[in-house]
Parts: C-alpha cells; structure tokens; sequence
C-alpha cells in the first residue's frame, strides 16, 4: 500500500498529524475572512483590504516573535501557549460576532495563530533524522489536507446559519489538537536536541550570520518569492481568467478546479513521497517548478474545454506536492540545531512576501498586458527557477 511509506515514523510524528487534521478541520476563520468582513460587517472592499493587510503584517510578525521564543525555550509549552492564547481570542470572538472591534481583535488572534508555526516545524525536525524527513513533512502536509478538504464545507453550513460557531468552532478544534499534543507529545529539552549532520551544528551569533554562512539558503531567500508568486496565480489570476472566457460559470468552475486540486493532493502526495523519497529535495523542487510552468503557462493557450483546466490543474498541484513536502526537508537539513525556529520564521517571511506581493503585481500586469499574459510570464519565470534549483542541488552536492 501507498501509506506504508509513512511507516516506521517516530510515534509523537503520528500524534502531530492527527493534531493537524483536527486543527485544519475547524481552520474556519481564515476561510471565510473577507466574506465576513463585508457581508456582516458591512465594510467596503477598501476597509477589507486594509484589514487583511494589516493582518498579514501582523501574521508576519507573529512569526518572526514565534520563531525568536522558539529557539530560547520549550517548544511544546511554547505551542501550548501561543495557539492557546489564539483558541482563546477565537472563543471570544464568537460572543461579539458584529462588534465593530471584531478585526482588530482577528489581527491578535492571527499573530498568535502565526507564533505557533514556527514552533510546529520546530518540533518536527527535532524528531526526526534527514532519513525520514520526507515522509514526516509529507504526512503533516498530508494531515493538513484532509482537514482542509472537510472544513470548508463545514464552515460553509456555519457562516450562513451559525456564524458564533465559525469562531468557537475553530477555537474548540485548537483545543483538542493542543490536548493530543499536551498528552502525546513529551517535551524535548535543549540538550536532547541532535544534529545530525555538519550542516546542523549549532552556530554562534546572530541569524544574518548564522545565513550568510549558509549561501546556498541566502539564494533560496531570493528564489522563494518567485516560487510564491507562481503558485498564488491559482487564487487571484485563475478565478479572472475563467470569469473572462467562461463568464457566469466562470466561478462555478473554479469550485470545481479547487475540488480538483484537493483530490489531487490526498491521492498523488503519497505516491510522490514513496517514489522520490530518495531523491534530493532541490531536484524534488526544481520538478515542482517545472511543473509550475507547465501547468500554469499551458493556460496561455486559447482553450476553453474544461477537460483542458483540469489537466493544468493536476499538473500544477503536482509542482504544489513537490515543493511543499520537500521545501521543509531541504530547510531542515541545512539549520543548524539552535536556530531552527528562527530559520523556520526566516522562510515564512520570505514566502509570504510572495503571496502578498504577488497579487499587486499580478494586477498590474493583467491591467497593461491582459489576464492571458500572466500565464507566458509564470511559464518563464518557472523554467528559470527550474535550472535555479537544479543548479543549487549541484552546489549542495560539492559541499
């Protein structure tokens, strides 16, 4: 079978998962953010725009906090408290559902929801060796997606009918996650912590340093941004570019792309993590990107058949898997042992400077050049970070 690639995995790893899967399943209050904000809420799209804004900012911030406290203390208290602390704000929430100070309160509870992600990578590195880090990140992001894939619906039914329970809702999934881990999952002190490799010997002195003594992960700084921007083109320019050459069923079909997509991921992420699960994770990822443009840049052409979107679609969830189960990996590998949260919160930032600035750019090429220019931009950018990626494996593999 399939899954048996995820065998012989460290049994706090297992517990991880089902934490995961039961954290996503009530994941409510990301989903359905700008729908709230502006149909109870009442705000114009500006206002929206600028909450969700700040609420990156904050998230961002949130990491880099996450990512410091991490590395200085108990990584299971530490996850404990932040996404407890959030659970709280969620619990709060859903008693002052059309309070004008709802947002302002979300920006708090997304920093703290933020804080917790560095420490949850943390946490998987420390329990596990370069040999079994693919399936490891494969199974969380495995996990991730069967809570994804339910959640939605769920929150759909809620937002409509019960909007108090899109908060408490997500708050009671936080706290049941945080029990199996709180029982299941021992705590790890400091000097328990191994490297194992050269690669992850601890450093000394700040994190720039501790970076700039790692130039093959100064360059993955710079690649990251590219990767992100690719990847969002299936959530901001897709949507536009079926509205245009379908139109009404234009957002029916993109239903249906993202069903695609999710299918995708849960029937093909572990069939990748056993046939490449020996390959390097650069040469996994520079195939992602590959997929990237193909998958996206085939959308260029002047098809309207949806046997011919679902086929792009497949294609560049494929390049998704490839990068998602194999970005962490390749992370992992190259952080030394004590700078493991902050290089965690380190890439965070990198990639959501991707996601965040990729919509303005995309916007301003589909203003001066067209919805179908952005396909012939991606591919090219795709191919480039192709042979980026390839060539950073051969530099990896001289040192």
């Amino acid at each position: 079978m399939l899954f048996n690639t995820y065998k012989g995995l460290p049994r706090s790893v297992y517990i991880l998962f089902l934490a995961r899967i039961v954290n996503r399943l009530g994941d409510f209050v990301k989903i359905f953010l700008t729908l709230y904000l502006t149909r109870y809420l009442g705000m114009n799209e500006a206002r929206t725009g600028t909450i969700i804004t700040l609420i990156g900012l904050f998230s961002v911030l949130g990491t880099l906090a996450g990512g410091k406290i991490t590395d200085h203390g108990d990584r299971k208290k530490i996850l404990i408290i932040s996404q407890g602390l959030a659970a709280s704000i969620a619990a709060v929430c859903g008693f002052m559902p059309d309070s004008p100070m709802l947002p302002f309160i979300l920006i708090l509870f997304n920093f703290f929801t933020a804080a917790a992600r560095p420490v949850n990578t943390a946490m998987l590195t420390d329990l596990t060796t370069p040999e079994n880090r693919g399936q490891a990140f494969s199974l969380l992001y495995l996990g991730i997606n069967i809570g994804v894939s339910v959640g939605p619906l769920i929150a759909g039914v809620l937002f409509n009918n019960f909007r108090q329970w899109i908060f408490w809702g997500d708050s009671i999934t936080t706290f049941l996650s945080l029990v199996l881990i709180y029982i299941f999952v021992p705590s790890i002190r400091k000097e328990e912590i191994v490297a194992h490799s050269e690669k992850e010997k601890a450093e000394k002195g700040h994190i720039f340093s501790a970076i700039v003594k790692r130039p093959i992960l100064l360059v993955y700084t710079l690649l990251l941004p590219l990767t992100a921007f690719i990847y969002n083109q299936h959530a901001f320019s897709l949507p536009l570019l079926l509205e245009s050459r379908m139109g009404d069923g234009g957002a029916r079909f993109f239903g249906i792309i993202m069903s695609a997509n999710a299918v995708t991921v849960l029937v093909l992420t572990p069939l990748l993590t056993s046939v490449l699960h020996r390959v390097k994770p650069l040469v996994n990822m520079s195939l992602g990107q590959l997929c990237y443009a193909v998958g996206f840049g085939m959308l260029f052409l002047p098809y309207d058949n949806p046997g011919f979107y679902l086929i792009s679609t497949v294609i560049w969830t494929l390049g998704e898997i490839l990068n998602v189960i194999n970005s962490g990996v390749f992370v992992a590998n190259h952080t030394p042992v004590n700078y493991r949260g902050r290089f965690s919160a380190w890439f965070a930032t990198s990639r959501t400077i991707g996601n965040t600035s990729g919509p303005l750019i995309s916007g301003l090429i589909l203003n001066s050049m067209g919805v179908s220019a952005i396909w012939l931009i991606s591919f090219f950018i795709g191919i480039a970070l192709f042979f980026s990626y390839w060539y950073l494996d051969l530099i990896d593999r001289n040192n």
